[in-house]
């Protein structure tokens, strides 16, 4: 709902009521493969991640227990069932309220509050069944500006973000007997976000254009914990403790940044129609500086990436109707394999990169 109160000014405010009800019902059991004599069983057929056992490409136990694998000298166990029946019902009210003033025509300051969560959900591991919904309330103010004809846009906010119930995805092992290695969903404490970005836009001429976008921000974890067993004490950079649950550990990062979160946050990019005749060719460029910031939750010193540009480019030519085109482009042209989803599980630290310089051509045609 808007509601103009004066001239320029204007009241934005809405309300909504969500409610979830949601139900899981699973069996589950796990497959592993082995091996007699160790080291011998090279050409054993490893088990693949299915969602039912008949995709396996052998065969497997009837129930619980340990037959030959095809392979000579290898063996296929499998696990007690677990079965899971979970019920999840939530309700909540969010809510979005503003304030609008056109200083000028092109000018806009605005304020705002709003609320919103994310749905909880299920676990297929025993013990950590289901997280709770993550909920936030965000405050914002800033203003939206064109100058000189709409040739130069610039636009600044301020922010401050109140994560409460914070969701976290990792890998980890459960409380079954024995426990086993899942992908687990916990509801881990409340973060602080706050920051200012800074966005700027200008067509220097009618066929240039710069771009540049500026953030800092400054976000930390109030409260994050979270249980870890014994054995993976060695794999979290934050404070422990003994646990409730035997056999496990308190791990609290609170105080910590926000991971994948950092401080600087830098954009800049440009372009450069060139027309010919009925065609153009567009030569654009554009690089991003992120300062250092911790890629993984467990705050690991290998989990820290350091600060990177990676700066990305694209040719294109085509008709001025757009009706086809074709564009070369590289990405990464610095060919940094930066940190990427990095986590600890089994006394090993895991990270996937990103991309190497890539370089290739790409066409399309409207029909």
């Amino acid at each position: 709902m808007t509601a103009h109160v004066a001239s320029g000014l204007c009241l934005v405010g809405g309300v909504r009521y969500t409610h979830d009800a949601k139900q899981l019902v699973a069996d589950s059991f796990s497959i592993s493969a082995g091996c007699a004599i160790p080291f011998t069983c090279a050409n054993t057929v490893l088990p693949p991640a299915v969602l039912y056992a008949g995709q396996l490409p052998f065969t497997i136990p009837a129930a619980p227990g340990t037959i030959a694998d095809p392979t000579p000298g290898s063996t296929v166990t499998r696990s007690s069932d677990v079965v899971f029946n979970q019920r999840l019902s939530a309700g909540r009210v969010t809510y979005r309220g503003a304030v609008e003033y056109d200083v000028a025509p092109a000018s806009l300051l605005y304020a705002s509050v709003e609320s919103g969560f994310r749905s909880g959900g299920f676990n297929t591991s025993v013990g950590f069944e289901t997280f709770q919904p993550e909920y936030i309330t965000a405050y914002s103010i800033g203003s939206k500006n064109r100058f000189l004809g709409n040739r130069v846009q610039l636009n600044l906010e301020g922010f401050y973000w109140d994560y409460r119930n914070e969701q976290v995805a990792h890998s980890g092992l459960d409380l079954a007997v024995p426990p086993r290695a899942n992908s687990i969903v916990q509801n881990v404490g409340r973060a602080d976000i706050k920051g200012v970005e800074v966005e700027g836009r200008v067509l220097v001429t009618p066929t240039t254009t710069l771009s540049a976008d500026v953030q800092y921000l400054d976000a930390k974890n109030k409260f994050f914990t979270y249980q870890v067993p014994i054995a993976l004490q060695s794999l979290t950079g934050c404070a422990v403790s003994p646990a409730a649950t035997p056999g496990f550990l308190n791990v609290n990062c609170a105080g910590r940044p926000a991971f994948n979160s950092p401080n600087w946050t830098l954009n800049l990019g440009a372009e450069q129609k060139i027309p010919v005749g009925d065609y153009q060719f567009i030569v654009s460029a554009d690089t991003q500086y992120k300062s250092s910031r911790y890629e993984g939750f467990e705050y690991q010193q290998g989990e820290l990436q350091r600060a990177s540009w990676t700066t990305n480019a694209q040719l294109f030519f085509g008709p001025a109707n757009g009706r086809w085109s074709v564009a070369g482009f590289v990405r990464d042209i610095e060919n940094d394999r930066l940190l990427a989803v990095p986590f600890s599980f089994g006394g090993v630290l895991v990270a996937y990169t990103t991309p190497p310089r890539t370089y290739g051509l790409r066409g399309s045609v409207k029909f």
